[in-house]
């Protein structure tokens, strides 16, 4: 007796289909990935932008005394509460200002600020440097919001002469 197998043309027409099949499959879960990894909702965290809306500076016997006024905008879904541990500006020379030596502009040490989800809010500090000119970095360091998530905040530079 003799056996046959299937035709070359419907093996052919199989692997093609096998082929399309895979290829779609495999489409669908690089896509889902890479739609996953460029969400532009950050997940975890909530978002904080901070810019300098003004910088002065009044010299003194004892040092500078820099006055920032500093616009931070929440685009997160929860509130945040800053503290003055949470505010850290850093010289051009590498030194640290925090706490206690962060006060707020209206006088008095920066004790803490919430920012309602979605608000933008103007904060005026102060502190005392050395009598020379310098570019400083602001950044907000081990905050959290009302949900106990970390918050994500951008460095903000100015500089005093």
């Amino acid at each position: 007796r003799k056996r046959k197998g299937i035709s070359p043309i419907i093996a052919t027409v199989l692997l093609i289909a096998i082929t399309i099949a895979a290829g779609l499959a495999l489409y669908g879960w690089v896509s889902g990935l890479i739609g996953a990894g460029t969400s532009s909702k950050l997940t975890g965290a909530t978002p904080l932008t901070l810019s300098v809306a003004s910088v002065t500076n009044t010299a003194s016997s004892s040092g500078n005394t820099i006055k920032v006024t500093l616009v931070i905008s929440n685009l997160g879904e929860h509130a945040v509460t800053l503290s003055g541990t949470n505010i850290e500006i850093v010289s051009a020379d590498g030194t640290v200002y925090t706490g206690s030596q962060i006060q707020s502009a209206s006088g008095g040490a920066f004790s803490s600020g919430t920012i309602a989800a979605g608000a933008t809010v103007s904060v005026a500090l102060e502190f005392t440097a050395p009598k020379t000119s310098t570019t400083f970095t602001l950044s907000i360091v081990g905050a959290t919001d009302s949900a106990n998530e970390p918050v994500i905040a951008n460095s903000v530079s100015f500089t005093v002469s």
